[in-house]
């Protein structure tokens, strides 16, 4: 039932597949993110021979700032790359789930019409795309929330 909603994404978007492309693009995105942290927290730190930990002052800067420069605008890009193809997925979805509210409401009898005013129709299609609207992008940041969490406990443990 819950993957139901994502199977309104175009054949573009991976379909029934979509759930599994945002989640991978998240986890990408996330870890790019984290490797910029990760160069900068072990670029700046030295293990001495007892296992201590020193901070270790910045000599080769040209190196230490180009691999910095670069992984920063990988991250910028992946970033952006994810969060554009992420929302195209969601839009997809979005656009498949009103066109066909729209069609079913074309569809139906003219006893519904007779039954029910243009005014309540309106207002129950107007919430009807408004929880949809909500369902999808919740859980795009469920998904984000999900992926960060479980990162950060990978991370910890291994550091």
């Amino acid at each position: 039932m819950f993957f139901s909603h994502f199977a309104f994404a175009s054949k573009l978007f991976g379909g029934k597949f979509s759930v599994f492309i945002i989640v991978l693009l998240h986890i990408v995105i996330n870890l790019s993110t984290t490797s910029l942290s990760m160069y900068l927290a072990y670029s700046l730190t030295i293990k001495g021979s007892d296992d201590t930990i020193e901070h270790k002052p910045l000599t080769d800067s040209a190196e230490f700032t180009q691999n910095l420069g670069i992984i920063m605008l990988v991250c910028i890009a992946v970033t952006i790359l994810g969060k554009f193809i992420s929302s195209m997925i969601f839009m997809s979805i979005n656009r498949n789930m009103h066109t066909k509210i729209v069609e079913s409401l074309i569809h139906t009898h003219m006893s519904f019409f007779d039954e029910n005013t243009t005014g309540r129709i309106m207002n129950r299609m107007s919430k009807d795309v408004q929880v949809m609207d909500d369902f999808v992008f919740s859980f795009l940041d469920m998904i984000d929330y999900q992926v960060k969490c479980t990162m950060s406990v990978i991370f910890i443990a291994i550091s």
